[in-house]
């Protein structure tokens, strides 16, 4: 799902709300479907200065000079953003509707 599909699913169910201070959480594994609230969003950002997890060489950005690790995996211009779960919910049990697996549009 792209974030431009998931931005447009999100206003369609807020125009079906009367209220949208309804809380989000994200369910997860459909063998035995596990819910969490949502604490936040990220994205990596394009510059991965660190230091290299194969020989541990300083790096200002991208590929390490020594061994070619690159922090991506090499993926450099594919780009993702995060759902980040943080837990269940303290009032609601860990679990969630399996059904939500079955009824996705």
């Amino acid at each position: 799902m792209t974030l431009d599909e998931l931005i447009e699913r999100l206003q369609d169910m807020r125009e079906q709300l009367s209220d949208g201070d309804v809380e989000v959480l994200v369910v997860h594994q459909p063998g035995y479907p596990l819910q969490e609230i949502i604490s936040g969003v990220w994205m990596p950002e394009d510059d991965q200065s660190g230091s290299c997890s194969k020989c541990g060489r300083i790096l200002d950005h991208g590929e390490c000079p020594g061994c070619g690790w690159t922090p991506d995996g090499g993926k450099d211009k594919e780009h993702f953003v995060y759902v980040v779960a943080n837990g269940h919910h303290h009032t609601a049990s860990p679990y969630g509707p399996r059904r939500a697996f079955d009824e996705t549009n």
